[in-house]
C-alpha cells in the first residue's frame, strides 16, 4: 500500500512541548478519567507565560 505523505511541514519542538503543558492543565479534575479537555485563551497563555522552562517570547 502506498504511503500517504503530509505536504505540510511538522510542527516545530516549541510548539509541541506548548501543547504538552497545556494538555496536562486543560482536564476538568472532578471528571477523572473521562474529563473533557477544557481551557480559554487567557488561561492558556498565563500557563505558558509562567512556565519557566519553556523559555517563550511575547510574539510566540
Amino acid at each position: 500500500m502506498a504511503r500517504v505523505t503530509d505536504p505540510r511541514p511538522p510542527l516545530p519542538e516549541w510548539i509541541l512541548e506548548c501543547y504538552d503543558r497545556l494538555c496536562t492543565q486543560a482536564c476538568r479534575p472532578d471528571a477523572g478519567e473521562d474529563s473533557v479537555p477544557l481551557i480559554n485563551y487567557d488561561d492558556a497563555t498565563d500557563i505558558l507565560a509562567a512556565d519557566a522552562e519553556l523559555a517563550l517570547e511575547q510574539r510566540d
